[in-house]
């Protein structure tokens, strides 16, 4: 799957459209700024050391490093905090979008409607997800950001088992281990990341529907969350009534890719292993097995 690039503003947004360079990491700074300055202070130090030094070395424009180097501070004392489950995690964007990998998603009380997307350019459609409990077996998310200079810089952030570079659409990875109803056992739960009230919207989700139980396709889209057990975020736009909307007790999803504008969890999570790296160039999902090891 292509690495998304598109430049968009999230429908629910309250502060417009953002530019590209501080779009993602601007709005997780101002998030976390509420949270506690002296982690993102101390964080953002060390992080724009290492930037200024890659900068001497490569040619790049230093003034290009104090704004990413604070946001990916920012990211990664959100997550650390996130794997000690000392925080839900709204990890939303109003300009760019990001890929997110899996080797299996399971999904449980699911719902998802059809909505638009406010861009700079009018609006698109996307698809809005809720899952009331998800498990991952692996996780690879890749942001990318373009540089003053002309180069990228490409956020990577993995948990759980590596991700695999490829799949097949067609088949279960190798190595995640099933039960009899398409639910992850063995040493595929014991390491899986497990998170409540997972929401995202993409306009590009896929993977290898495995053992899917109670799809209801067509379903009006202001009852899927009642049919699902799932309540949408505070300030996200409601569904349309009698637009398209779907709910599932159980959705597996192998292989699992797609393209993301924002991904809340409003529950708890865990994230076993975890892992945050920035790498100059755009980096893609045959980096995520090297990213995680």
């Amino acid at each position: 799957m292509r690495q998304p690039r598109r430049l968009l503003e999230r429908r629910t947004s309250p502060s417009g459209p953002a530019k590209r360079a501080h779009g993602l990491w601007g709005r997780i700074t101002r998030w976390l700024q509420k949270v506690g300055h002296d982690a993102v202070d101390a964080a953002s130090a060390r992080r724009t050391a290492m930037m200024a030094a890659a900068a001497d070395q490569r040619g790049t424009r230093k003034r290009s490093i104090p704004t990413i180097a604070v946001g990916l501070a920012g990211l990664g004392a959100m997550f650390g905090a996130v794997s000690q489950n000392a925080l839900a995690v709204n990890f939303t964007t109003s300009a760019d979008t990001f890929a997110v990998y899996s080797n299996y998603l399971q999904g449980t009380s699911v719902a998802a409607y059809l909505a638009e997307n406010g861009t700079e350019d009018g609006t698109t459609g996307v698809a809005e997800f809720g899952i009331g409990q998800a498990a991952f077996a692996g996780l690879c998310a890749i942001a990318t950001q373009d540089l003053p200079a002309g180069t990228a810089m490409s956020l990577v952030i993995t948990a759980g088992e590596p991700v695999h570079d490829s799949f097949s659409g067609t088949s279960v990875p190798d190595g995640v281990t099933l039960d009899e109803d398409g639910a992850l056992a063995g040493d595929s739960l014991e390491g899986a990341i497990q998170a409540s009230n997972l929401f995202l919207n993409s306009d590009a989700l896929g993977g290898y529907g495995n053992q899917i139980g109670g799809l209801n396709l067509g379903q009006s889209a202001e009852s899927v969350y009642g049919s699902a057990r799932v309540d949408w975020p505070t300030g996200q736009t409601q569904p349309t009534p009698g637009a398209f909307g779907l709910s599932a007790e159980r959705l597996n999803l192998a292989g699992l890719h797609a393209a993301t504008y924002g991904v809340s969890f409003g529950g708890e999570i865990t994230l076993p292993r975890l892992k945050l790296q920035v790498f100059l160039g755009e980096k893609t999902q045959a980096d995520c097995p090297g990213a995680a090891s």
